[in-house]
């Protein structure tokens, strides 16, 4: 996977995810992403009444979570 992203080829295709998706894609429980959107540490939006996050907002919390470990070493 280059460049940092958290997706594979597979849901590249996919502009938006479920929180059950961002979930398993950070292996994280659905809990935890609720709290974070709620937190609005992940943004999210609805999209005909359905809770959605973009996948650059996943691929964005990867990219910073790897720049703070960068930081810290």
């Amino acid at each position: 996977m280059g460049g940092g992203r958290v997706v594979d080829k597979l849901t590249e295709q996919f502009v938006f995810v479920k929180p059950v998706r961002a979930a398993k894609l950070l292996d994280m429980s659905k809990s935890k992403i609720y709290e974070m959107i709620q937190r609005r540490e992940i943004p999210a939006v609805r999209l005909g009444g359905c809770l959605r996050i973009p996948m650059s907002a996943l691929d964005d919390l990867v990219a910073k979570a790897r720049s703070e470990v960068r930081s810290d070493s």
